[in-house]
């Protein structure tokens, strides 16, 4: 067992969170975390849950699992393992992942959190952290402290702000998830405790006590003492499209959308027929309130950095567009240039198709044999079977993955237009990629293997040219090239998705669509080298 860095007399903190796809949530805890002046770790146990026992009440309702799980696909379709799985390589000991042990379902969420407790350094405090629940390090530190003023209390309740928009949350107290006894949160945990239930949580002594009852502090106390949290159970689309799905809460999608377009105080039961009647809600007030937790967060994420300039990231601000725009959309046939190694905006792409659960279909291009062969393993170990070696034209799959050049040879730009470019590029202080004596050789190689090529125009014929999105993001000196090949080929309204917009790939590609009138952006963002999605129409709208 690893050991935690203890100071004398402090009150180790175990933090657990069950998550399945949990993005944009999931990279605020850690931040938090990081910044706690505490001996802690943080235990999260990844994968879907089966509608047994504790949330076996949803069967009822027609809760099923979502389209994309399966009893052998249980994994995150959004890119929560893949973070996790980086998080853990940046601190093991910090960081404790448990998946399932045989990559299977867990049979309820009670088998999930019964997973922790065996790897729990004892006495601690043991704390429950959904992902959509944002904490602030003073009020963790601030309960903490609680604890270890008054050794006899055995847990904690905590007032929550529960939010049912992305700015609306409920302000009556004593009503639908703002009870007293709502939000039971942390436990002192000692050896021989086990988890009993977990809806609501019931954590048990030796005796079979239920430790949350034995002298907790009540809701009441830990408010006074200034210490609460922000639950944003229902803050984003994506969240209510999984739970109308996995809770049965039928037609939940559109009566959400009908709650957050609606202004002033409102009564949730209105809008949402699961919440219990009684109670009121009110945009969020952040001069008396303070700030929204997840607004400030995705702001964060927006503003980006150029940590990793070769793979976006499942928590970046562009995988959260992209996945929503697929889901919200009805989007089902996607063009991909620049798969990589098949981590980034490819699985954020084809995870959100297969989690529509219709018929989708996708082709991703990557000239590089190493990476694509990286790119099909990734693939595979994520259940999308077809990730292939050379060009799939028998393949059934819905996602297919080509090696070989996107365009034809003859329209690689040659070295002179390279340098030109860098230089033009340079002179409006954008990134280019290399060192400036080697540019045109390097950027060469990036395009210099033999096999296929033309890949894209195939790909999109393949679709009759009609694609629903079509996201560029290959090799730094062929944006341009690719452009003209989609402004060309495409004969039906598309999202156009080009990343790098600040950089030397799409930098005269943004030129171009901000005179074009075909074009109308959607979204302009700085993250990283910068991304823009717009709206293709092939047929130029008449002038007014």
């Amino acid at each position: 067992m690893v050991a935690v860095n203890r100071r004398e007399g402090a009150l180790p903190l175990e933090f657990f969170t069950l998550v399945f796809n949990g993005m944009p949530f999931l990279p605020y805890h850690l931040e938090v975390w990081r910044r706690l002046e505490l001996p802690w770790r943080w235990h999260v146990v990844e994968g879907a849950a089966d509608l047994v026992k504790d949330t076996s009440w949803s069967v009822p309702l027609g809760g099923r699992l979502p389209p994309a799980v399966s009893r052998w696909n249980p994994g995150s379709s959004d890119g929560t393992r893949e973070y996790l799985q980086k998080i853990h390589r940046e601190e093991p000991e910090r960081i404790v992942l448990h998946p399932h042990p045989k990559r299977r379902l867990w049979r309820g969420k009670v088998e999930m959190i019964r997973q922790i407790t065996p790897h729990l350094h004892e006495p601690c405090l043991l704390w429950q952290v959904d992902v959509d629940e944002f904490w602030t390090p003073e009020s963790v530190q601030r309960l903490h402290g609680l604890f270890l003023a008054h050794p006899d209390r055995t847990s904690a309740f905590l007032h929550c702000e529960y939010f049912i928009g992305p700015q609306r949350h409920v302000v009556s107290k004593d009503t639908w998830a703002t009870g007293a006894q709502d939000w039971l949160r942390v436990w002192r945990f000692r050896k021989g405790m086990r988890w009993k239930d977990h809806e609501p949580p019931r954590l048990v002594n030796s005796r079979g006590q239920d430790v949350g009852k034995i002298h907790p502090f009540s809701r009441d106390e830990t408010r006074r003492a200034g210490i609460s949290f922000q639950h944003f159970a229902y803050a984003l689309e994506s969240q209510v499209q999984f739970k109308e799905i996995y809770y049965g809460y039928k037609g939940a999608v559109e009566k959400w959308k009908q709650l957050v377009s609606s202004r002033g105080p409102l009564t949730p039961d209105q809008f949402l027929p699961w919440a219990q009647p009684g109670a009121n809600s009110m945009e969020w007030d952040s001069h008396r309130h303070g700030p929204n937790l997840l607004e400030q967060h995705l702001q964060t994420m927006e503003s980006g950095s150029k940590r990793d300039q070769k793979s976006v990231d499942g928590s970046s601000s562009l995988a959260v567009v992209l996945r929503e725009l697929i889901l919200t959309q009805g989007l089902r046939k996607i063009v991909e240039t620049g798969t990589f190694r098949g981590c980034g905006t490819s699985s954020i792409l084809a995870g959100a198709l297969e989690e529509t659960g219709e018929k989708v279909s996708m082709h991703t291009i990557e000239v590089n044999p190493k990476n694509h062969r990286a790119a099909c393993r990734h693939f595979r170990a994520k259940g999308w079977r077809r990730g292939f070696w050379r060009m799939p034209w028998q393949s059934g799959g819905f996602l297919q993955a080509w090696c070989g050049l996107s365009l034809k040879r003859s329209e690689l730009p040659s070295r002179e237009t390279i340098r030109s470019r860098c230089r033009e590029a340079e002179k409006k202080g954008l990134y280019v990629d290399f060192a400036a004596d080697r540019r045109e050789e390097d950027y060469g190689r990036e395009t210099g293997f033999r096999g296929a090529d033309d890949l894209l125009r195939k790909c999109l014929r393949r679709m009759e040219n009609r694609p629903d999105l079509v996201l560029l993001d290959s090799a730094g000196h062929v944006g341009w090239e690719e452009f003209q090949v989609f402004c060309q080929e495409v004969k039906s309204p598309c999202w156009l998705v080009l990343d790098d917009v600040f950089h030397l790939k799409h930098d005269v590609s943004l030129e171009a669509i901000r005179r074009d009138p075909r074009f109308q952006i959607h979204r302009l963002e700085k993250e990283k080298f910068g991304y823009c999605i717009a709206r293709f129409e092939p047929v130029a709208p008449a002038p007014s």
